[in-house]
């Protein structure tokens, strides 16, 4: 997924990724290799590590992963 994928897996989700930290957390979940690009392999690791299958799932993980921030 390149960059203009990725701006509207993160708008579906309500999330500016430009300014909202939580990107950094999901991508690091994902072990993405490069910013603002998820291989294939990375983006279904990110959705097993995160237990997600849909943008509705990413919506509800979201909580959960400021959460994690704040900790």
């Amino acid at each position: 997924m390149e960059e203009d994928g990725i701006v509207k897996f993160y708008a579906d989700m309500g999330v500016n990724m430009e300014t909202d930290i939580v990107c950094l957390l999901v991508s690091l979940y994902m072990g993405a290799e490069t910013m603002g690009e998820y291989k294939k392999a990375e983006f279904v690791k990110g959705c097993e590590a995160l237990g997600c299958d849909s943008i509705a799932s990413f919506k509800a993980a979201l909580s959960r992963l400021r959460q994690e921030l704040k900790n």
